[in-house]
């Protein structure tokens, strides 16, 4: 299977039970950390070298992806607060947190005790003349210690696809949350069935499959939603897959940032593309995921 333009391919297996699907077998390591410290896999998500002289908002709306990650975010937090409080002085944790549009709209809600888990050093600088409390180290590394706090609020957005051993990882992090706490979960709803998938991903899931890990874990799964295409959406996508993907990546010979730069590419995602999602609430995305799988869950 393909990952993307800028992935490796992997076989895959699935479980005969609940359809999970995985990659078989999980690449070493070394091969993940080279694939994440790729100059590309950055720069499509907005971060430049002289990002330190631009606003926090500036850099999440920049370009296309990234404001498509700012506006996922932004549904993330509003899911969240719609189903379960949270107090003023709570204090939050984004795993792998990129460039932290999550924690953006936190503060812009109003909250401030806000912790970043980034393994990208420059992002963590960034991050924390954001006033954002960082730690600039991989997710293994993090549950290791025995120095931190405990946390109100832990978000995996868009990370337990990419680890290797998702259990263990969050079994290490429910010691972490407190007695009131809450873990946000989203993940792409099986995007091996894209014809477009994004990124290094290492498992699939689906409801059922999400369900039944958390669970295993020793969590209690609070609400499962599924974001997925009804009929009308799934052939827009495929229309505008064509348009971005085969038109001018292939026939351009181009890379995912040559498209993101592209000035007709930058004038439709912003006067056609964004207008729709506020307007009528379209689930698509032309450079993330789409169709995701998102729960909340207590320790």
């Amino acid at each position: 299977m393909s990952h993307g333009p800028d992935a490796p391919a992997y076989p895959l297996v699935s479980c005969a039970n609940c359809s999970h699907v995985m990659v078989h077998p999980v690449p070493s390591e070394e091969e993940i950390r080279q694939y994440y410290l790729g100059v590309d896999f950055w720069r499509n998500r907005g971060f430049r070298d002289e990002s330190g002289s631009r606003g926090w908002r500036e850099i999440l709306t920049s370009n296309s992806s990234v404001w498509e990650r700012y506006h996922r975010a932004r549904l993330q937090l509003r899911f969240l607060l719609d189903h379960v409080g949270l107090p003023a002085d709570a204090r939050i944790l984004d795993c792998g947190s990129g460039l932290a549009p999550f924690l953006y709209h936190c503060r812009q809600m109003g909250f401030t005790n806000l912790h970043a888990l980034e393994p990208s050093a420059e992002v963590c600088r960034f991050l924390d003349r954001q006033g954002v409390v960082t730690y600039p180290m991989l997710l293994e590394t993090f549950i290791t210690r025995n120095d931190l706090p405990r946390f109100d609020l832990i978000v995996l957005s868009h990370v337990v696809e990419h680890l290797g051993r998702p259990g263990e990882l969050l079994e290490g992090l429910r010691r972490l949350l407190s007695d009131r706490a809450i873990l946000l979960v989203e993940t792409p709803y099986q995007d091996h069935l894209s014809p477009y998938p994004r990124g290094l991903h290492l498992h699939f899931f689906n409801e059922v499959s999400l369900n039944r890990l958390l669970t295993k874990c020793g969590y209690k799964v609070i609400v499962t939603q599924s974001r997925r295409f009804n009929p009308l959406e799934a052939a827009a996508s495929r229309i505008l897959y064509l348009v971005y993907g085969k038109f001018f990546l292939m026939r351009r010979r181009g890379t995912v940032n040559d498209l993101l730069e592209h000035r007709f590419v930058k004038l439709l995602h912003r006067f056609g593309l964004r207008p729709l999602k506020r307007l009528v609430g379209l689930k698509i995305n032309i450079f993330i995921d789409s169709q995701d799988l998102m729960a909340l869950a207590t320790r």
